[in-house]
């Protein structure tokens, strides 16, 4: 089945959708169709087996590649659907071409298994299994259901193109967000975690630690560096979730300590960029102590005249909340970004009352004064630039003639 092409989402994709067309359907429609879109690099295919063999004979001859090719089977339990796929997959095979699969019902078990026997791997429900050379090129937003292609989330700072949702991101996008030219220099890199309890539950802590290291190639929750935003120098400490959920163990209170020290010493501003999901339970007594380690430094660099600014993103919640992300000079949050100490189920069975509409979102908190402003993702590098300039941090803090030593 085909057939008529028409361009969406930017002329990323072209979606061939069989409404226009009546069987049979001639060549000249399906050529018609494919030199009206030309231009675009990327197509979803549904169709039968003899209609994409003619559209790829056709786009050899016209040195025509394709990027992404979706294929959306509605006639696997004829066993016709398997045959399409695998032909389709011949066809590609020497090119760089990712083969996805669309919009299969999740209660479909013939596709699934289907899939599953061609080595394709899971995705998620609207879109749910992807070749491993395109797994999570689509990603749906939680908020408004939109399915997003990747590639223009990434372009969009991952801010959905739908409802302006803010999907999380890890610290390496903060920095390149950020940082002038991506350029940095790392404080405290090398602190990693030890396992001061010798934890064990269902998996041990030290092949948690591994794990979230391979995963994200961070080597903690938390990353501290010094560089420039629009031009002016300043410290910054950025949580990322990715690594055991942004967890608060002794190397984040450590390394986010040693971003203060260096940041009073040179007089610099101080930005912490949170998202976490609290203490680290792994490490007990040791992380909770992390809370007052962070922030009686904040205390000495408040002391010292220092310019302390927050940004609390989704999620910030637990001892992360009850400490240093609520003791900004100046306190930021990304829109709609979860921010808490317990989880509003716990509040609601406590208190026996149904909470009010946008509990512990940032517009919530914003309107009952715990957060100064929310920004959003594209005006962040801007916003933090101007609070420096305008609080004469554009060349460096000046020293107080009674400021107190820093301990290296």
């Amino acid at each position: 089945m085909i057939i008529s092409a028409q361009l969406s989402h930017l002329d990323e994709i072209v979606a061939i959708e069989n409404s226009s067309f009546e069987k049979p359907w001639s060549r000249k429609q399906i050529k018609d169709d494919i030199q009206a879109n030309i231009h675009s690099e990327n197509w979803v295919f549904t169709l039968d087996r003899k209609v994409v063999g003619y559209i790829f004979g056709w786009i050899s001859q016209n040195e025509f590649h394709l990027h992404n090719i979706a294929v959306h089977p509605d006639n696997l339990r004829k066993k016709i659907g398997k045959k399409l796929i695998q032909h389709i997959i011949s066809k590609v095979v020497d090119q760089k071409v990712n083969v996805i699969l669309l919009e299969v019902s999740i209660n479909n078990i013939s596709a699934r298994k289907c899939y599953q026997s061609l080595g394709f791997v899971k995705g998620g429900v609207l879109k749910d299994y992807y070749s491993k050379g395109a797994e999570g090129m689509w990603l749906k937003c939680p908020q408004c259901q939109e399915v997003v292609y990747r590639k223009m989330l990434e372009e969009n700072h991952f801010i959905c193109t739908n409802c302006t949702h803010h999907f999380r991101i890890t610290s390496d996008n903060y920095i390149q967000l950020l940082m002038d030219d991506g350029k940095f220099e790392e404080i405290a890199a090398n602190v990693q975690s030890v396992d001061p309890l010798n934890f064990k539950a269902t998996k041990n802590y030290t092949d948690q630690i591994k794990t979230a290291q391979e995963k994200t190639g961070n080597k903690d929750a938390v990353k501290t560096l010094i560089g420039n935003i629009n031009g002016i120098k300043a410290v910054l400490a950025i949580m990322d979730f990715s690594f055991i959920g942004g967890s608060m163990g002794s190397v984040v209170g450590e390394k986010i300590s040693q971003a203060i020290d260096r940041a009073a010493k040179d007089h610099l501003p101080l930005v912490i960029i949170t998202a976490s999901g609290g203490a680290r339970m792994q490490e007990g007594a040791y992380s909770l102590m992390q809370m007052a380690k962070i922030s009686s430094k904040l205390a000495r660099y408040s002391d010292l005249g220092g310019l302390y600014i927050t940004v609390i993103t989704d999620p910030t919640t637990g001892g992360t909340t009850a400490s240093f992300a609520m003791l900004g000079d100046i306190i930021l949050a990304e829109p709609n970004a979860l921010i808490g100490f317990a989880g509003a189920r716990v509040i609601k069975q406590t208190i026996g009352e149904e909470l009010p509409e946008g509990f512990q979102r940032s517009e919530f908190l914003l309107e009952k004064g715990f957060i100064d402003h929310i920004v959003g993702r594209k005006e962040l590098k801007t916003t933090l630039s101007d609070l420096f300039s305008f609080f004469n941090f554009g060349k460096g803090m000046k020293k107080n003639e009674n400021e107190v030593e820093i301990n290296e």
